[in-house]
């Protein structure tokens, strides 16, 4: 692995290290990485990691959320877990946007289908308003009725001028 290429991301796993090889080799990491390339137990699928974290989280697929096998797995890496009340058998509900990345996620606004069907009637029966008011802006004021009469005062005057 290497932070020095323009942007670097790798898949998310779950490593078998102790907290405090991990801490060792991560604090002189990028620098000094390490002599080998560590071999993960578990990969979470759908997940990355980089050198920065956008880029990783951007590439991702969050595919792991969609399958409760890969979804028990976090419950053998992480025994309190158990103490949620959750059930993780059905994972989330489906969807066909398995194997998409949150960044072409984002660009379409997390929207899978967009209905612009509009019913106004039905809308007014729903909501039953008793009294319907309206406001309008009027735009009139002293300032545009000045320019106005002054605009047609000027015409009318090169009118006659031009018929004289």
């Amino acid at each position: 692995m290497n932070c020095y290429a323009k942007s670097y991301i790798t898949l998310a796993g779950l490593y078998p290290y102790t907290p405090f090889y991990s801490a060792v080799n991560s604090l002189y990491w990028p620098v000094n990485p390490p002599d080998f390339e560590p071999k993960p137990s578990a990969i979470v699928d759908g997940f990355f990691g980089g050198c920065n974290v956008i880029d990783a989280v951007l590439a991702s697929t969050l595919d792991c959320l969609y399958n409760t096998t890969c979804l028990n797995n976090f419950i053998d890496y992480f025994p309190n877990l158990n103490q949620l009340d959750s059930t993780w058998s059905n994972g989330l509900q489906f969807s066909s946007r398995l194997r998409v990345s949150v960044d072409k996620l984002l660009t379409e606004l997390f929207l899978e289908q967009w209905s612009s069907s509009v019913n106004y009637s039905q809308y007014f029966v729903a909501c039953a308003p008793t009294t319907c008011t309206y406001t309008g802006i009027n735009h009139i004021n002293i300032s545009y009725t000045i320019t106005l009469l002054l605009g047609l005062y000027g015409g009318l005057v090169i009118l006659l001028l031009l018929a004289a």
